[in-house]
């Protein structure tokens, strides 16, 4: 589908990292625009869409018909790090796994739909394909093909709508597509991620905690995860699950060496832990064969 002025959207969680830079590319394709998030609505976007701000949980199927929308970016989510607290048991249940429900309950009938984009995550894939507890240097390229087994809440509760959306296919193929892309390790501006925070703490001139220098990951930067969504909404032929990475993977230590160029007096205190050595990158053959882009940032053009 060509997303254009004619086109109507709704975005969920679209005041976050990603759902930023994604209204903004909306915007500049003159889309109507409809964002539900908690967060209060960002001032650039007032009078320039529709912004519902509260839990999507108790959004009404009125709602949804007063917009009847064309394409719907599913972003919504909550997640920690990469070991989950105790609290988060019940915080996983009602804005991953309810929220996403819920959300498609409401849509999965409208005859206006025409494609469903959900942001899932690469945590889906078995953590014993690219974590290790010796380091090895050796660099595992995850594929859609790979076997699944979900790392942690986060990525079970992802699984469990990719699912959701595959059993829909399976009665909706004909009225809408849907693509679940599996993003990598996300970056971006206002983000929790490890890059972003060490740069907020660098600009205060603070030093900064580092764990397993020697971990590889495939990051990816949000402005270009919010392409790579677009560009699966435009393409006829993505439908299923796609990886969603920069296909380039870096350690934590090059990342340091890059952060070096900018902020020459940085310090580090490396902290030992007992977790496995992550050594993980995007297969995007799949996400170029459909749409012909691949993510165009590195860290070291996206970091200034």
């Amino acid at each position: 589908m060509k997303i254009d002025k004619n086109t109507i959207v709704f975005v969920s969680g679209g005041a976050g990292v990603i759902g930023k830079e994604l209204v903004k590319k909306l915007l500049n394709r003159n889309c109507q625009i409809y964002v539900g998030d908690l967060k209060p609505q960002p001032v650039e976007w007032i009078g320039k869409i529709l912004y519902r701000q509260g839990d999507l949980n108790s959004l009404s199927k009125d709602e949804i018909l007063s917009f009847q929308p064309d394409l719907f970016f599913h972003l919504a989510a909550t997640f920690e790090r990469s070991t989950e607290s105790y609290e988060f048991w019940d915080e996983n249940f009602h804005n991953n796994i309810l929220l996403s429900h819920h959300l498609m309950t409401l849509l999965k009938d409208l005859q206006s739909l025409k494609k469903v984009i959900f942001a899932s995550s690469y945590l889906i894939y078995n953590p014993d394909l690219y974590l290790s507890d010796m380091y090895t240097g050796k660099i595992y390229k995850l594929k859609e093909t790979d076997q699944v087994l979900p790392r942690n809440l986060t990525g079970m509760a992802k699984i469990a709508h990719e699912i959701e959306l595959r059993f829909l296919n399976n009665f909706k193929n004909k009225q809408f597509k849907f693509a679940s892309a599996r993003i990598f390790r996300g970056y971006g501006k206002g983000s929790k991620d490890v890059i972003s925070r060490w740069i907020r703490s660098l600009l205060k001139e603070e030093e900064i905690k580092v764990f397993r220098k020697e971990g590889i990951f495939d990051y990816i930067y949000a402005e270009d995860t919010a392409e790579g969504l677009i560009r699966l909404a435009e393409s006829e032929k993505a439908q299923g699950v796609v990886n969603l990475g920069s296909g380039q993977s870096c350690s934590v230590k090059e990342l340091l060496n890059v952060l070096y160029e900018h902020f020459p007096n940085l310090n580090y205190e490396e902290i030992e832990v007992d977790v496995p050595y992550e050594a993980s990158q995007a297969d995007i053959n799949l996400l170029i064969s459909y749409t012909g882009w691949k993510p165009s940032h590195s860290i070291h053009t996206a970091i200034p």
